[in-house]
């Protein structure tokens, strides 16, 4: 696909259509790498827009991993409140023997 871009480079709805393929893919890297080529190679013409897509790129890539986040754990793991509890258990029983003799 990135070959047949290169043949149409000036249509925008192209790129947005090779984007959103590598999106679908989850090969945003891919994208990126292609569009940073262009950046790095000596045709002045194209730089500009192929910057503007790899903030495009950036702005997908946000996307999918705010996604894809997860809500921390918010309760105490189960084995914590057992030890807490058997500490507190053992210092009451303890006071209780010291009070006692």
């Amino acid at each position: 696909m990135w070959l047949k871009l290169d043949e149409v480079w000036d249509d925008p709805k192209a790129h947005d259509a090779f984007l959103q393929a590598c999106h679908g893919a989850q090969n945003l890297g891919f994208a990126a790498a292609k569009y940073r080529g262009v950046i790095d190679s000596p045709r002045d013409d194209r730089k500009p827009f192929a910057q503007k897509r790899l903030g495009a790129i950036a702005l997908l890539a946000t996307q999918v991993l705010e996604s894809a986040r997860e809500e921390p754990c918010r309760t105490v793991p189960r084995w914590v409140t057992l030890l807490a509890g058997a500490f507190t258990a053992s210092a009451i029983g303890w006071l209780i023997y010291a009070l006692m003799h």
